[in-house]
């Protein structure tokens, strides 16, 4: 591999680690807004949860039946069924964009790794030893 072909690698892998830190920019503003998604559709639920438990008479003679006819009562709500199924699948696009945040993580590093590698090429090539040997 010649200098200028090392040079050519570097300045690709650069573009590389370049994009690579403007895509993680923008998962790290995509988690942030989910998160705050995530926190007012929770704040949604545990709304519909204070009306449904406000608004309905349960009558159960211990803490366990009261507790069932909540339940049963939270499921037949729709608010609260919607904002559950919101919240769901918020969470589940926050897990993954989690996990695309740490794979461009690890891919930058590889290409951090591989410029420095390119780094020593260039240093090992450009002493006068290497020229003798060859």
């Amino acid at each position: 591999m010649t200098p200028a072909d090392i040079e050519v690698e570097f300045s690709n892998l650069a573009m590389l680690v370049t994009a690579d830190h403007v895509e993680i920019g923008d998962l790290n503003d995509r988690w942030a807004t989910l998160k705050s998604e995530a926190n007012s559709l929770r704040s949604a639920v545990k709304a519909a949860e204070a009306d449904i438990m406000a608004n309905t008479l349960f009558d159960g003679k211990n803490q366990q039946i009261r507790d069932a006819q909540f339940h049963l009562a939270c499921q037949k709500s729709s608010a609260w069924s919607e904002a559950t199924e919101a919240l769901a699948g918020t969470l589940l696009d926050i897990e993954a964009c989690e996990r695309d945040i740490d794979l461009r993580n690890k891919s930058l590093r590889a290409k951090e790794l591989q410029m420095a590698f390119r780094i020593e090429q260039m240093s090992f090539l450009n002493t006068p030893r290497f020229y003798k040997e060859i």
